[in-house]
């Protein structure tokens, strides 16, 4: 049962990392949901913390790898949300002096 449990979440945690090489290679985070993201992430943490206290290696790293994986893709979709904001103020200034 615990193989089954790590095998499914290595597969999920798999498909947030196909999301973070997404917005990395389109340079865009338009279409990821932070407060979905955030609310993933605190339960992924809540639920780390409730393996740890209980000693449960499989729940620790079921849901450090999720933590890891939804942490991530916070950082780095929230990057590239701040670098497209950036780009659309250089290209308004840049059509406002012409």
């Amino acid at each position: 049962m615990e193989a089954f449990i790590l095998s499914t979440s290595l597969c999920a945690s798999l498909s947030t990392y196909h999301q973070i090489f997404r917005i990395i290679k389109n340079k865009s985070s338009d279409d990821i949901s932070f407060i979905h993201v955030s609310a993933v992430f605190l339960n992924m943490i809540s639920h780390l913390v409730y393996g740890v206290k209980l000693d449960n290696q499989t729940l620790s790293i079921t849901f450090g790898n999720g933590v890891a994986a939804t942490g991530l893709l916070l950082l780095v979709g929230g990057y590239f949300s701040r670098v497209r904001r950036d780009i659309k103020h250089i290209e308004l200034a840049n059509i406002e002096n012409k």
